[in-house]
């Protein structure tokens, strides 16, 4: 399959299965995007229009109706646009309460209300934000302050007084001969005068008109403007076009909505004339009726009527040629990260790509990568999308790398970072890192030594990934719950069952973590048929992890109280403050946190070593020039320390330079556009998915001089190179465990070139193939000849 696009055979399926049960693609797709949650409670409703065959005119009133009869919090589908109706105070008080009023504090985009808010951009209608935040403050400093209201007291009594003359004007003209006698008045256009005259002196200093009164008989150019603002209310009535909830009418303009909205239009008429014979019947029977017929006839076209009917007229990032319903899913090879980097080289560094149903947006320049990540947007990409095969994997969206910014992910953070990630916390666990790393180093000897021929000087064949696994694991388990877990080789062990079967979990869960692994996160449909099996295997290794990470909690939990905080681990500490705070520190979201810790702390720097050490095997020249450093600086009568890794310059560029070729997640974590944004001069849509290749970034030739080719010396003083590295990712979603990959992987690095002769297998290079997955493994496993410098055999054998 390597020569053929990479999801050629599961796409012939997905396009026979498409075209096969068609007429339900909408009912399948949103029902497919509906999690297994609680959701609030539904009436009965029908395919396509949902609802909406429910609402009756007023529509307060209608919606009052259907809320007495199904209860008080209702979730409505109203044609393809979820509702949620509140009909209580206890509702309506948790949606505005501290904890969710900035979640709901944006305004749809309903289509119809784009030429009646000037693109989105008046006070009341503008999406939270620094346009939304600018426009309030101009309001409330220049209308609405207290000091502009009291200085404007005058205007308003005049204005009151004056509609009370008129009024007695009116009565003293039409009286009788006797004072007692009474005269009819219209108020209406006299009280929506007085606010539009009270209004306007405060906006713009001067009266506007009056309608009635002091001899005038009314004004024409007042009633016009009534008029104008009783028909925008009219027209922006939240359920008033049927086009903002079954898009592919929005082609045909049924009533007249925008012709009526257009600001080119000379004549405003009333769009809703036969509203008194409606109102005994449900508001949208007649509507409805064409609406049904209309999406029966061009159902087959229904998906790409409505991705086109969202597409506004702005300047999105280019995008190749795709096909209908898959979009660009024919064009991705693997490993992804160089399907992408092909694609990028071909059509440039920014793009928008459709995979199935999902928007795209592919970043592999420097200067594009820094835009999405920038003050001004980086909190619009620090959401993660939510694609449906990873709820499994990351206990519903809640672990830290996969949570949503806000509160939870803060909190996640918080701990992560104070609990094992801290500066502080980092330095009191050197001496953890010192004795994995030195248990390496002895077991290594002791395969050399129980291995060796007669000679001194020959070499041993060892496997790497193993032992690199395990010493990475064993660190963070002794940081997260102070304890080993287990290693896989040496000692008269010959392997522990239990770690080979942890580190499956962790290769497997990258592998379906991959950005594009399951086709049912682009085409909704096909997540029905669970084409692969990728669900099945997702809930097998949820249960293999819930009973792991349950294991290590109970362990932790039943140790006495002394010992949890003698030990200062993570784990200790959560449950103490589960005991003070059980709601939010629960066992669910402990095992959380420890295994997504645990999953990225092991798998990516395991990784980056075996890398750099097969680079190192593959440019000899570069392993002499490391081994001469520490000799020089370290000398061969000690081990080498975390501290003296500041002292060793060449190795940090070796280090670097890893990185730049290897970086551990080769396209980061994606990230997803909160709100709608600019980059690059082009318009990213709101709910667009992210992907920074860095892998492509760090091998730009436009920027790094031979870029493919392995060379420390550019990161060296005075030589640096003009690149631009983000192996950790960038902005507030930064990888928290830079640090500790940093000396863990350094720190390890020192200590075999120290001790160690290192050659390779064969005559051949290194196999230098990459896997596929999240995080970039090797496809083949390092093996390596090994045998102890003869100045360090000494020291080794007293470890």
């Amino acid at each position: 399959m390597e020569t053929l696009p990479y999801y050629l055979t599961s796409i012939t399926i997905a396009i026979l299965l498409t075209l096969i049960i068609n007429l339900f693609f909408s009912a399948i797709n949103n029902r497919s995007n509906i999690e297994s949650k609680k959701l609030p409670p539904s009436p009965p409703s029908l395919p396509i229009v949902g609802h909406l065959h429910l609402l009756k005119r007023p529509l307060h009133r209608g919606l009052a109706a259907i809320t007495d009869h199904h209860g008080p919090v209702l979730l409505l589908r109203l044609g393809s646009r979820p509702v949620l109706v509140v009909a209580s105070r206890g509702a309506a008080e948790q949606c505005f309460s501290a904890a969710n009023d900035v979640a709901f504090a944006n305004r749809p985009l309903l289509p119809s209300m784009k030429y009646l808010t000037h693109d989105y951009t008046t006070l009341a209608f503008a999406n939270y934000g620094p346009l939304w935040r600018n426009l309030r403050r101009i309001a409330t400093a220049e209308v609405l302050s207290t000091h502009r209201l009291t200085a404007c007291a005058a205007f308003r009594t005049e204005e009151v007084r004056g509609i009370a003359r008129r009024i007695f004007s009116d009565w003293n003209a039409n009286k009788n001969d006797e004072s007692s006698s009474f005269t009819k008045v219209e108020m209406k256009s006299r009280l929506f005068d007085l606010a539009l005259n009270v209004m306007m002196r405060m906006i713009a200093g001067r009266k506007y008109t009056f309608s009635q009164g002091e001899g005038v008989g009314g004004s024409e150019a007042a009633k016009r403007f009534r008029e104008m603002v009783e028909e925008t209310f009219l027209l922006a009535d939240s359920a008033s076009n049927l086009g903002d909830f079954l898009p592919m009418l929005r082609w045909f303009d049924i009533g007249a909505h925008y012709t009526l909205y257009c600001p080119s239009t000379a004549v405003l008429t009333p769009s809703l004339s036969t509203a008194g014979a409606m109102e005994t019947l449900p508001y949208y029977l007649t509507s409805i009726t064409i609406a049904i017929l209309l999406t029966l006839i061009i159902n087959l076209f229904f998906s790409a009527i409505n991705n086109r009917s969202n597409i506004e007229s702005k300047k999105l990032p280019p995008s190749p040629p795709s096909l209908p319903i898959v979009g660009h899913l024919h064009l991705l090879k693997r490993p992804l990260h160089r399907g992408l980097a092909a694609i990028t080289d071909h059509h440039g560094p920014v793009l928008l790509l459709r995979l199935g149903s999902r928007p795209v947006l592919v970043v592999a320049s420097r200067g594009a990568a820094e835009q999405c990540f920038s003050a001004a947007n980086d909190v619009a990409f620090a959401n993660r999308p939510r694609l449906p095969s990873m709820k499994y994997l990351t206990h519903d969206y809640t672990t830290l790398a996969f949570a949503n910014y806000g509160p939870l992910w803060r909190n996640l953070r918080r701990i992560a970072t104070a609990e094992v990630l801290s500066t502080h916390r980092l330095t009191a666990c050197a001496a953890f890192r010192t004795e994995e790393v030195r248990g390496i180093a002895r077991r290594i000897f002791s395969d050399w030594n129980a291995n060796k021929n007669d000679e001194s000087s020959s070499f041993t064949k060892v496997e790497m990934k193993s032992r690199l696994f395990d010493l990475a694991l064993n660190v963070m388990m002794r940081m997260i719950a102070g304890r080993k877990y287990t290693f896989s080789q040496g000692e008269g062990v010959g392997g522990s069952e239990a770690a080979k079967r942890f580190r499956e979990m962790v290769e497997e869960t990258f592998l379906l973590a991959d950005s594009a692994s399951n086709l049912g996160d682009f085409l909704p449909m096909l997540r029905w048929f669970d084409i692969g099996g990728a669900e099945k295997r997702m809930r097998k290794l949820l249960k293999e992890r819930e009973e792991l990470s349950q294991k290590i909690v109970d362990e932790k939990r039943r140790e006495s109280e002394e010992e949890i905080k003698k030990e200062q681990t993570m784990i200790g500490d959560l449950l103490e403050s589960q005991k003070q705070d059980p709601d939010f520190y629960t066992d669910e979201t402990i095992k959380a946190l420890a295994f997504s810790l645990l999953s990225a702390g092991t798998d990516t720097t395991s990784n980056t070593i075996e890398w750099a050490m097969s680079l190192l095997l593959n440019n000899p020249e570069v392993l002499r020039k490391a081994a001469t450093e520490i000799d020089v600086r370290v000398g061969t009568d000690r081990l080498v320390e975390e501290s003296d890794i500041a002292n060793l310059p060449y190795l940090r560029c070796v280090f670097t330079e890893t990185l730049r070729l290897y970086p551990g997640g080769p396209l980061l974590v994606p990230h997803e556009s909160a709100t709608e944004l600019t980059i690059a001069n082009y318009t990213v849509p709101q709910g667009t998915m992210l992907l920074v290749n860095a892998y492509a970034i760090h091998r730009d030739p436009a920027v790094w001089r031979e870029p493919t080719k392995f060379k420390p010396e550019r990161f060296e003083a005075g030589r640096e190179e003009k690149g631009w590295m983000i192996p950790f990712g960038m902005g507030r979603r930064r990888c928290p465990g830079e640090g500790l990959a940093t000396r863990e992987a350094s720190l390890l690095l020192a200590t075999m070139i120290q001790c160690f002769e290192w050659k390779r297998v064969g005559e051949e290079e290194v196999d230098m193939t990459e896997g596929m997955g999240l995080t970039l493994p090797k496809a083949l496993p390092l093996e390596a000849l090994v045998r102890p410098r003869p100045n360090m055999i000494d020291l080794l054998s007293k470890l």
